[in-house]
């Protein structure tokens, strides 16, 4: 039997919470622009140990989404294998610019204090399980509670800015 990696999905949270990919060993890490970091959907980022490396060199698997060999070749020359999201790369420089300069445990601070505060008014009008308040920071998830229409939930947010809606995938809408 092969030894497991390790795969973490920091899509919703990374730049929002402490995450520590070598630190922790953690083979891959899969991340997006959106969110944390502030941009559009659009880009991805993948994070890789050796092990995960040399995983990929000696798998025989068919593959293409998680055969890096085609973006690190061009990568180790300064070179990018496809059209680049050139907006998306600026404004990333921006993002990490801004987030330097208030420095990632504010950040982080911050993003709980948002969550801590959003999940507390949820609850005191009765829109939110008192038992769902534990989840994480980013993002901020609800499930209303037994009686509350979809629309009373999301009629006073639908104004506010800057809210965004949606709803969840996974096991929030159970």
């Amino acid at each position: 039997m092969k030894p497991a990696l390790l795969l973490v999905d920091t899509i919703s949270s990374l730049a929002s919470i402490d995450y520590r990919h070598d630190e922790w060993g953690v083979d891959v890490t899969i991340a997006g622009s959106q969110k944390g970091l502030m941009l559009p959907p659009g880009m991805s980022f993948n994070a890789l140990s050796e092990k995960a490396l040399r995983a990929n060199e000696s798998a025989r698997l068919p593959r293409s989404y998680w055969d890096w060999q085609e973006m690190l070749k061009p990568n180790r020359s300064g070179f990018f294998p496809y059209t680049p999201p050139t907006n998306l790369l600026y404004g990333l420089r921006e993002a990490l610019k801004m987030m330097q300069e208030e420095g990632l445990s504010n950040i982080f601070r911050r993003h709980d204090r948002y969550a801590e505060a959003t999940r507390a008014a949820a609850v005191a009008i009765m829109i939110l399980r008192a038992d769902m308040r534990s989840l994480t920071a980013p993002p901020t998830s609800m499930r209303r509670a037994r009686g509350i229409a979809p629309a009373i939930m999301i009629a006073p947010m639908a104004t506010a800015e800057p809210v965004c809606c949606k709803r969840s995938q996974g096991k929030a809408t159970k």
